[in-house]
């Protein structure tokens, strides 16, 4: 077709139809405009090749896609919101070039060609504002690029699953997912749920992110199944069904965010792990449940988080975990004055750790003080952050400034230095007369030798 003019339907009253027909590999682009001629006749594409609508179409029938692919690249490609379109199965509506298509009606049949999509977000950030309803065995929605943006709502039932997936972004806003039939996402990109749906059925992540993008977006009662994928809950809160677990599975919390289950421990989670991301604040973030039995032992040991340990339920049904950052030590000082110290002296240096710890036993710590090498042993501090060694200088002690010998200086001795959660401590001292040392900090000059003329200093 050429660039100019247009491609009128033709229609008389009685309402003939245009039937457009591309069976070539090459694309069939039409730049005219389709427009009525009379009446609100039905435009028809089929063939098994790809018709490209991309002019201001003004034609107010329905759009049949029975064969082939319609690919529209107009913002009114579909010409008027009026006739509706229909996607047989086995066929594909595409979308691409930045468009923004308004609130026409769209059914759906079928997983398009290839399993590529009955619509197709091709590339680019496009839009359908239009109902979209589910024929017989459901329909996938795929986005290759960019993000899809669905605003109509999407009808499912019994038998008609939703399945959305690709590797690019879908956005379903200001409308519910409704029906009996079930969610299936798939693919690498992301699903972002941004309005409060209704549908019945389950939920089901098989691969990518579904992600959360306002409050109460889930249905109340929808069974959660992840496999390895993940459920991205952000910022907001959600009460759904039970949890199920199915591979390498992820749900990410942000700060603020509250995802309530029903009580899962029915489900059998075996052959999968639940990794927790972002922000957990135990006894918060996830419940499962109202009461402590709402998870099994089996399935609390399946679920682990980067800075957490020993998972479980909270008389409510809320997780809650043990910290497992352990301690650090965080400065080495001294509580006497700068200055000089002979036989004798007693010098206490004291280590800070990055929380409180509890000491049992007597830890060591070895200092640098000449010939001989001074271990002091630990005198006070267990309950607090900050542990003191007590050291008296000896006859042939020398240091023009007193540090310990390394930052493995400080050992357990057959003793324990760990937080109130168990963790043990990680002794490592800052490097000596490095920033934290106690070099660094204090200007101790030890000074009890035999010969004074004679100082030793490694």
């Amino acid at each position: 077709m050429g660039s100019a003019g247009t491609l009128r339907t033709a229609l008389a009253a009685s309402g003939a139809d245009l039937l457009l027909v591309n069976n070539s590999a090459n694309p069939l682009t039409i730049n005219s405009v389709v427009a009525n001629n009379s009446g609100n006749g039905t435009v028809t594409l089929s063939g098994s090749g790809t018709i490209v609508l991309a002019g201001a179409n003004t034609f107010s029938g329905a759009t049949k896609i029975n064969s082939g692919i319609l690919n529209v690249r107009h913002n009114t490609g579909l010409g008027t919101t009026a006739g509706g379109v229909t996607v047989a199965s086995g066929a594909s509506l595409e979308l691409q070039n930045g468009i923004i298509i308004g609130a026409e009606a769209l059914s759906l049949n079928g997983t398009g060609i290839s399993d590529g999509g009955t619509l197709r977000n091709i590339s680019g950030n496009n839009a359908y504002g239009g109902a979209v309803t589910l024929g017989t065995g459901g329909a996938r929605i795929n986005s290759d690029g960019g993000t899809l943006t669905l605003s109509g709502g999407i009808v499912t039932a019994s038998g008609k699953d939703l399945t959305i997936g690709g590797a690019g972004n879908v956005t379903l806003s200001t409308a519910a997912i409704s029906g009996a039939g079930n969610l299936i996402k798939d693919g690498a990109g992301t699903l972002t749920l941004s309005f409060a749906s209704t549908y019945t059925g389950a939920t089901t992540i098989n691969g990518g992110t579904l992600a959360l993008g306002a409050n109460n977006v889930l249905a109340n009662t929808t069974a959660m199944s992840i496999g390895s994928a993940t459920l991205d809950v952000a910022t907001f809160t959600d009460t759904v069904g039970t949890l199920d677990v199915r591979g390498t599975s992820t749900i990410n919390v942000g700060d603020g965010a509250a995802l309530a289950f029903a009580n899962s421990s029915g489900i059998d989670w075996t052959g999968g792990t639940l990794a927790l991301t972002g922000t957990f604040v135990r006894g918060s973030s996830l419940r499962f449940g109202t009461t402590s039995s709402g998870l099994t032992s089996t399935q609390l040991a399946l679920i682990s988080m980067s800075g957490w340990k020993t998972f479980t339920l909270d008389s409510n049904g809320y997780l809650t975990a043990v910290e497992a950052v352990p301690p650090a030590v965080l400065n080495v000082t001294s509580t006497n004055q700068n200055g000089t110290y002979s036989y004798s002296a007693v010098i206490e240096v004291t280590v800070q750790f990055s929380e409180a710890v509890s000491v049992s036993g007597t830890p060591r710590l070895t200092l640098e003080t000449g010939t001989t090498d001074r271990t002091v042993d630990y005198t006070s501090g267990s309950g607090s952050d900050t542990l003191t060694f007590r050291y008296t200088v000896q006859l042939g002690d020398l240091s023009a400034d007193l540090d310990y010998t390394g930052t493995g200086a400080l050992a357990l001795n057959g003793g324990t230095i760990r937080d109130a959660e168990e963790n043990d401590a990680t002794l490592t001292l800052p490097t000596p007369g490095a920033a934290g040392s106690l070099g660094a900090n204090k200007a101790l000059v030890i000074f009890a030798g035999t010969n004074p003329s004679v100082f030793r200093f490694r």
